[in-house]
């Protein structure tokens, strides 16, 4: 159009275009009323909104403002405010009319609910409650609601529209009807009570009724507020009654009930005792005994109330068989006290026998054994005691096991043994048979201390017994032997004395000759004083002639000492005054190399200094040790950490961040004290692969993301292809609706599926093209049945009016009623089960009449014919053709009334089935012929006919 230009609304700018600071100053400033006006047109701060509608002097602009207060907040007018600020405006405003303005107006249907929230009118909730579009808005509504009249409305109302807004209407009806009706109820139960207090007493059950009173008085309680004067006057009077007659009835039966309360207390008491002398064999504890049995004695002699003989008597024997039990459980304490000391001592005992190194001597050791046993047999220690002592028991049985199977090992050995201590006094070697004369005599003294048999061991030591005298002999030899070595040591020295050999020579010879004759010392052999005397004064001489050479050595030592010393004071300054947390590590690791490297090029030391700064240095070097240790392990565990936490951004669900996480990881990783270098290429080579894995997860997330597209899209192309092809089918209705109805539900499941962006388009373009078709398909198929079981039902239909015809003219004998039946017989059945139910009846009905004679009663005849009238009348509405000028007036009335019908209950057109209303022209009979009113049907039903082909050419 031309003029469209000139007919579109002036846009309404955002925030965005137009200063909404400047709009309100003038709409709270301005001295001029349109231009206030016209900014609170514009204005979209609705909290300044709400203060303008509520403070402006001009009405008009307190209109206006209130006017786009509600429509910006209803979300009607453009540009929409976000849901949030409209929502808590919703929260804060504080005028009825707005709110109820909102709760029926606002498209949102989170902003309605904010304002049913808020209102409190029955008609506007009642209103939200009967019109809103959602359900949960509706429920909230009538959840608020308590006026009666507006929830009969809504029961009158909702009709089937929400069922669950009925229920809660009727429920809500239903209390205030029981809240009506509740003064009645409590009239009728204070009336009962006041029953109940009046017959008390009366049968002198006075204790059973006092205690009725109780529960009477816990009943009245809650009604004696809303009960009226007269009741409450009639209860206390009922009540004071019954309590004046019981205190007199109490006072009577004072001394007896005294009397009885003494003697229940003393039962009380006994009964009490009895139980504590029952349970007391629990008990182990001797004073609480002793206590519980002289407070016994005490209660026994107690005579002052007297029991029945029989009770008393009873009671006595009892207290008696409790007192003997006590007595019997406290010496069974005492015996068991005295075996639980005796166990403590054997647990000490059998302690420090198993602490000796010793051989155990089985004589002494046998009967702490049995001793043990017979107290573990006899189940009378603690747990714990029972648990240690026979802890002990199995270890001293298992050291006995054990030295006894040591003792048959050693005397296994002893033929052996004897053997080559023969063989060794055969070759008179001494040094071998001392060790093996020693090592057989400890076998014998071992199998003794075991209580082995002495047959197994009595020949070994005859053996031995024999072999004592050449060991003697041999060591005799051997004390020969010594001294000639000690001649032949001391004629060297005295060749070493004389020889002219520079220091270097003779110095560590000399040290060779003192090692030879110290050697002879410690081989057993104490050498006489007389040649050691000239050993010792020809050695001294030979150091003399050393000494400088000596000295000179000996003052390198001293350096090297010094030296030694003076590293090892280095290194413990260092570790005193390093700072661990701030350290350099790989400075560190570089010191500890080159103390390793000074430490090894200095030389030799004294030998009485050698052991001392070797072990001052490896102390120390030893700490510095431990340190890098520490970090190389600490630092291990932290590139371990990194690898398993970039190992766990591998499954991440947020790729981008894992990949950060992982770069965040490579810059953390650093090498303080590096461990073997395989192990650390091995750490590297696991950081890397979990990088590598990390960083390979995006491309694999990509073809898995495209795989998955591509996977959703084959099915749902799938659904639209079944869906397409039962378009085409040849099926019959219902399975086209059963396989329509799983090709839906697949599609709704498919749907949340995502798939290629430019190929979702098309396939919900596609899957309506289908699904429109299998419709087209059902409603041709559906229309096609419809006419058949029309046409099917006319034919029907003219078979029973030839019978009822025939009844209604009394023409029945030209009427061949055997060709009918046949007829009937050869048509087809209706699909549908009530048509055929109903259509056969008429036939049956109509056929059995006239085999009978009977004539078809009037009234069913007039019936029949003004039900067609208006079955006719229905039809010409519906095919829009002319009724005759008779019936205008009735069939304008019945329009009307169907119009009131359907605007007051909400209903579909009663009319718009016109299939109905010609089936039921065809089951109505018997009626006597008219026809006019034949061909207004005739009319009627070719013009629906018409209208409906043209209907499916203009479809087509």
């Amino acid at each position: 159009m031309i003029f469209k230009r000139f007919l579109k609304k002036k846009p309404i700018g955002g925030p965005g275009e137009e200063d909404q600071a400047l709009l309100s100053r003038t709409a709270r400033e301005s001295d001029d009323v349109t231009a206030r006006r016209d900014a609170c047109r514009r204005l979209m701060a609705l909290r300044e909104l709400r203060e303008i509608a509520a403070s402006d002097p001009d009405p008009g602009v307190r209109d206006i403002a209130q006017a786009r207060l509600r429509n910006l907040v209803c979300g009607t007018e453009e540009p929409g405010l976000p849901l949030a600020e409209r929502l808590h405006e919703v929260a804060v405003a504080n005028d009825p009319r707005l709110l109820e303005a909102i709760a029926t107006t606002a498209n949102e249907g989170e902003v309605r609910r904010s304002a049913i929230d808020r209102i409190g009118t029955p008609s506007v909730l009642t209103a939200c409650a009967l019109r809103d579009p959602l359900a949960s808005n509706r429920r909230a509504a009538i959840e608020r609601l308590a006026d009666k009249a507006a929830l009969e409305q809504i029961t009158r109302q909702i009709g089937k529209k929400d069922k669950r807004v009925y229920r809660l209407a009727r429920e809500k009806l239903r209390a205030i009807a029981e809240q009506e009706s509740l003064p009645l109820k409590i009239r009728s139960q204070c009336s009962e009570l006041c029953e109940r207090v009046e017959r008390l007493g009366r049968h002198g059950n006075w204790e059973q009724d006092r205690g009725l009173l109780d529960c009477i008085e816990r009943d009245w309680a809650p009604l004696q507020p809303r009960a009226d004067d007269e009741l409450r006057t009639r209860y206390e009077v009922a009540r004071e009654r019954f309590l004046a007659d019981y205190a007199a009835y109490r006072e009577s039966q004072a001394e007896l009930l005294a009397e009885a309360h003494r003697q229940d207390a003393r039962r009380t008491l006994l009964h009490a005792l009895l139980a504590e002398l029952a349970a007391a064999s629990e008990s182990d504890d001797d004073a609480t005994l002793k206590a519980l049995r002289e407070r016994a004695l005490r209660i026994r002699e107690d005579d002052t109330v007297t029991l029945p003989e029989a009770e008393k008597a009873e009671l006595d024997r009892r207290l008696g068989q409790s007192l003997t039990d006590l007595a019997r459980h406290q010496e069974r304490l005492a015996d068991r006290r005295r075996r639980q000391g005796r166990a403590r001592t054997l647990h000490t005992k059998i302690t420090e026998r198993l602490a000796q190194t010793q051989p155990l001597d089985l004589a002494k050791t046998q009967p702490l054994l049995k001793e043990a046993q017979t107290l573990l047999g006899e189940e009378i220690l603690a747990a714990e005691q029972a648990r240690a002592l026979r802890d002990d028991l199995a270890g001293l049985e298992q050291r006995i096991e054990k030295q006894r199977h040591h003792a048959e090992h050693r005397l296994a050995e002893v033929p052996n043994k004897i053997e080559s201590l023969t063989e060794a006094l055969t070759d008179g070697e001494l040094k071998r048979a001392e060790p093996l004369l020693q090592s057989l005599q400890a076998a014998i003294d071992l199998a003794q201390a075991s209580n082995l048999p002495s047959t197994a061991y009595a020949e070994a030591q005859h053996q031995i017994q024999q072999a004592a005298p050449r060991v003697k002999e041999l060591q005799g030899w051997r004390r020969w032997g010594a001294e000639q070595q000690r001649a032949a040591l001391c004629q060297d020295i005295d060749a070493l004395l004389a020889s002219d050999a520079p220091p270097e020579t003779l110095a560590p010879r000399l040290r060779e000759i003192q090692r030879s004759w110290k050697a002879l010392d410690q081989g057993g052999s104490p050498a006489d004083q007389r040649r050691w005397q000239r050993f010792h004064t020809a050695a001294e001489q030979v150091y003399e002639r050393c000494r400088p050479y000596l000295e000179q050595q000996a003052t390198e030592r001293e350096a090297n000492r010094q030296a030694r010393e003076r590293l090892c004071e280095d290194l413990e300054r260092f570790l005193a005054q390093v700072d661990w947390e701030r350290m350099d590590w790989k400075k560190a690791v570089k010191a500890a190399r080159e103390m390793h490297r000074n430490w090894a090029a200095i030389g030799p030391v004294e030998g009485r200094h050698r052991k001392g700064l070797e072990r001052r240095f490896r102390n120390a070097i030893k700490q510095l040790d431990q340190r890098l240790d520490a970090e190389r392990k600490r630092n291990r565990r932290f590139r371990e950490e990194l690898i398993a936490e970039v190992a766990a951004l591998v499954e991440h669900s947020d790729l981008d961040r894992a990949i950060e996480a992982t770069k965040e990881c490579q810059r953390r990783w650093h090498t303080t004290v590096a461990g073997r270098k395989a192990d650390e290429n091995a750490l590297w080579q696991r950081f890397r692969d979990a990088c590598d894995a990390v960083f390979g997860r995006r491309r694999a997330q990509l073809e898995a993301r495209d795989a998955e597209l591509n996977d959703n899209l084959a099915v749902r192309t799938a659904i639209c292809d079944e869906a397409q092809t039962l378009a085409e089918a040849d099926a019959p209705p219902a399975q086209i609706e059963t396989l329509l109805r799983e090709l839906d539900g697949r599609w709704r499941e498919s749907a949340p599926l995502p798939v290629p962006r430019g190929a979702a388009h098309d396939l919900d373009r596609r899957w309506r093209a289908a699904r429109q078709g299998i419709l087209e398909r059902l409603r041709v198929q559906r229309d096609a049945e419809r006419r058949a079981s029309l046409d099917l039902l006319a034919r029907q239909a003219e078979l029973c009016t030839r019978l009822e015809q025939a009844l209604i003219t009394e023409d029945s004998a030209t009427l061949d009623l055997t060709a009918i039946k046949t007829k009937w017989s050869a048509l087809p059945r209706q699909t549908e089960e009530t048509l055929q139910t109903a259509i056969g009846a008429r036939f049956a009905t109509a056929l059995a009449l006239l085999e009978r004679g009977d004539p078809i009663p009037d009234e069913v005849l007039d019936e029949n014919h003004q039900e067609r009238e208006v079955l006719c009348l229905q039809l010409e509405i519906l095919a829009k053709v002319d009724s005759p000028a008779e019936l205008a007036d009735e069939r304008l009335a019945f329009q009307v009334s169907r119009l009131t019908e359907r605007m007051a209950a909400g209903e579909k057109d009663p009319l718009a089935n016109a299939a109905g209303l010609l089936s039921k022209w065809y089951l109505c009979g018997p009626f006597p012929a008219a026809p006019q009113l034949e061909e207004r049907f005739a009319g009627a039903r070719d013009a629906l006919a018409s209208s409906e082909r043209r209907e499916e050419v203009e479809a087509a």
